[in-house]
């Protein structure tokens, strides 16, 4: 009798430890769901890039409305990346520069330290395809539609191609507490 008592009492410390478990996995679940945009960071695979979300610094372009970095620290590479919203269709679109000069710059000179510009777009898990939202929950993917060949034909970042060039679709890793100030883009 002692030990079927033994049994039950195990029994239900092993139904709470796995209600708990559950309930640890449903808040961690919960956490991503919840994360906003302008503090997600992503990882593309292919080349080993990050893509960190953070707050618009005021020396960023006119209608920013998200600013963000592209980087890969084995290579020493980082561009700073900005998200503009295009007139007429308000689409996000996106701007990875690299080495701008500082100060007032011309069109010309934005031009020249311009890697990619072009839509993003947001993936969901469930397969659907969207574009970036401003004030709403990080996307579980990016895709920054033909990046990688941008930046492999790209005379600014000459090499670029033999050590490994970026592919399109970053991936969500994880929610950064306070999103960093990104530099200016001129």
């Amino acid at each position: 009798m002692a030990s079927q008592a033994g049994h039950h009492t195990r029994s239900r410390l092993a139904a709470r430890l796995l209600a708990a478990a559950l309930a640890l996995a449903g808040s961690a679940t919960a956490a991503f769901a919840v994360c906003p945009q302008a503090s997600a960071r992503y990882i593309e695979q292919e080349g080993g890039f990050t893509l960190r979300f953070g707050r618009v610094d005021a020396d960023g372009p006119p209608s920013t409305t998200d600013a963000f970095t592209i980087e890969n620290i084995d290579r020493g590479l980082v561009f700073e990346g900005y998200v503009l919203l295009s007139e007429g269709l308000e689409r996000p679109i996106g701007l990875v520069m690299y080495n701008c000069p500082e100060g007032d710059v011309t069109g010309a000179e934005l031009s020249e330290c311009t890697l990619w510009q072009g839509t993003i777009y947001a993936l969901s898990d469930a397969g659907d395809v969207g574009l970036l939202s401003q004030d709403g929950a990080a996307a579980d993917r990016l895709l920054l539609a033909d990046f990688g060949r941008a930046v492999a034909e790209s005379n600014v970042l000459e090499g670029v191609a033999e050590t490994g060039i970026p592919w399109d679709l970053f991936e969500f890793a994880d929610c950064a507490e306070a999103p960093a100030a990104t530099g200016s883009a001129g």
